[in-house]
């Protein structure tokens, strides 16, 4: 074993003690100066060599230190009661909406406006579109689905049904996939309702063009194709949301 002098810790290989002593020295010699107690600033002059193992030293104690900060946080954000955060009474008291209300009044009434790009690209991109605008059009403290990690889904504030089937008060709980799913199936529904104003607006043009008959066929299965999982319609919605909501435990802190 080599130890070190100054700290007396101890290494199994001299190398790595060598470059311990450097830092350590340089450490507690800078230190003393501070205090008044050293003297002696010729253990301070190193050469080029010295110099150059000391920074290395320096950046490998760093990166450690980096790295078991990052450890840290995430040990603590896993310990943190994200729906006891969510439901205390500060936090209940910014809220506008529920989801459910969020959706009525925000999130669908912009369907129609959507219905364009899910006929040029997909459905989960017309979803997306939707969730993205409404997004941005509310506050943050005030959104009413909140995610804080990729591992633990969402979070949403909603009315419950109690063992009697009546709904209570607003608050927040984890929903998991398939909670999600069927609202994102909810939405949906509208974008058919949608599909079918445009249909009956354009009927007669529909009727008597070949080609818009083939266009609204497709536009349909894009809406709604009875051979696509929920979960490949939907896994591209749950992801981007996830990247939308996705923020810092810190906010409600």
């Amino acid at each position: 074993m080599y130890d070190c002098s100054t700290c007396s810790s101890q290494f199994h290989h001299k190398y790595n003690c060598d470059r311990h002593k450097l830092t350590c020295n340089f450490l507690y010699n800078s230190k003393a100066e501070n205090q008044g107690e050293c003297h002696d600033h010729s253990q301070n002059n190193l050469s080029s060599q010295d110099m150059y193992l000391l920074l290395q030293d320096m950046m490998r104690r760093i990166g450690k230190l980096e790295n078991e900060n990052r450890v840290y946080k995430q040990a603590y954000k896993r310990k943190i009661n994200v729906i006891e955060l969510l439901n205390t009474e500060l936090q209940l008291s910014k809220m506008e909406f529920t989801f459910t209300e969020w959706l009525s009044k925000i999130l669908i009434p912009d369907v129609s406006n959507k219905l364009q790009l899910v006929f040029e690209t997909t459905l989960a991109d017309g979803l997306i579109a939707l969730f993205e605008t409404a997004i941005s059009n509310t506050d943050i403290e005030k959104l009413p689905i909140r995610t804080f990690d990729k591992k633990n889904g969402f979070y949403i504030y909603n009315k419950s049904r109690d063992k009697d089937n009546q709904l209570g008060i607003p608050q927040w709980s984890q929903i998991n996939t398939d909670i999600l799913y069927s609202h994102l199936r909810r939405i949906s529904y509208r974008f058919e309702v949608a599909y079918k104003h445009w249909y009956d607006k354009n009927i007669l043009l529909i009727d008597n063009s070949d080609e818009l008959i083939e266009k609204s066929a497709i536009y349909y299965l894009k809406i709604n194709d009875v051979r696509v999982s929920d979960q490949r319609r939907f896994n591209p919605v749950r992801q981007k949301l996830q990247t939308l909501l996705l923020t810092d435990t810190g906010i409600i802190m």
